[in-house]
């Protein structure tokens, strides 16, 4: 994980270019925007309509599900069905949550949610499987929703896990996006001797609208809900959520300071007064005369790294290298620090 981190790092550093759009919807690592729709029931077409996942409304025409379906990944397994498909995945109330079929090629099938298995975890480069095996909640028969489907438990069990370097607190319980994603992930599972695991995937909030990812924002950028919003040109991190927002420059705030090479996960500190987002040098040269040459003005790029600021920053509101003054909509991450003492 330390070289992956340590690259990415490098490449933020010498690499203006690498950007980010402020497309709320575009969130770095956050895998968690997809949708799903099941379509088929048993032999036969579902006509619609379906439902909306972010509002609700029962509009969702079928072509517009097909379309929405192209820009997600389907490893469902098929049925045994001579004359058509069948059902993939069932259509139930009681079996509300996904599995990866690890020795049946990597597919899918839907799964009671109550049932134990270990967990698919992620964390923007690399996958692990979870230590222990916890339930993926209750389905919508049992009562199950979203808001208390145990995914605390299921974020903890792969918050445990431990990168290369011995760093915890990267990992998310995740799904796969992609096909290469789903091929790692099945090569990892096996590795770790399982045959089914849980992935992230469920449609406990309507049936049939199947839920890639909920809450699994693994990499930067780590914005707030509906953030940015075009409200400013700079990035401060919230103290009390970890979240990030976009606010004016001119404001005084404390500045987070990074240095990468103490410990396996580097160190954070917080300046002891506020200044303006002047420029992103006039950080870096605060950061370096209260707290050393090897500091910078930075912003988090790991989920570990954001929690790590997240601990020194109290209930401070802070900046953090991120901004879009340059072009508007275009957030540039850690610039000017390919000069490490």
């Amino acid at each position: 994980m330390k070289k992956n981190l340590i690259a990415l790092i490098t490449l933020l550093a010498v690499s203006p270019m690498l950007l980010a759009n402020d497309d709320p919807t575009i969130l770095g690592g956050d895998l968690s925007q997809g949708v799903w729709y099941d379509t088929i029931d048993g032999q036969s077409e579902i006509s619609g309509p379906f439902r909306n996942y972010e509002t609700g409304a029962n509009n969702v025409t079928r072509q517009q599900a097909l379309q929405i379906n192209t820009q997600a990944l389907d490893q469902w397994k098929a049925g045994g069905a001579i004359l058509g498909p069948s059902q993939r995945p069932d259509t139930s109330d009681r079996r509300d949550c996904a599995q990866m079929l690890v020795d049946d090629a990597g597919l899918w099938e839907n799964r009671d949610c109550w049932d134990q298995l270990r967990l698919a975890c992620f964390n923007g480069f690399d996958w692990k499987i979870s230590n222990r095996s916890p339930r993926f909640g209750d389905d919508k028969g049992n009562g199950g929703t979203e808001s208390n489907n145990n995914m605390q438990d299921t974020y903890a069990a792969c918050l445990e896990v431990a990168d290369d370097d011995g760093v915890v607190g990267n990992y998310r319980f995740s799904a796969p996006v992609s096909y290469v994603q789903n091929q790692n992930l099945q090569r990892v599972a096996q590795s770790a001797g399982q045959n089914r695991i849980w992935i992230n995937l469920q449609d406990k909030k309507y049936e049939g609208v199947w839920k890639f990812n909920l809450e699994s924002d693994v990499l930067a950028p780590f914005w707030n809900v509906g953030e940015p919003n075009n409200s400013g040109d700079c990035a401060q991190f919230y103290g009390n959520s970890g979240k990030w927002d976009d606010t004016t420059c001119n404001q005084s705030k404390k500045v987070a300071c990074y240095d990468p090479q103490l410990g396996n996960n580097g160190d954070w500190k917080v300046t002891v007064n506020g200044y303006p987002f002047t420029n992103n040098e006039t950080l870096n040269q605060q950061c370096q005369t209260e707290f050393g040459s090897t500091y910078k003005f930075f912003s988090p790029v790991t989920l570990s790294q954001n929690t790590a600021l997240r601990s020194r920053a109290g209930n401070n509101n802070i900046w953090i290298n991120a901004s879009d003054r340059l072009n508007e909509g275009i957030w540039k991450r850690n610039v000017e620090l390919n000069d490490w003492a």
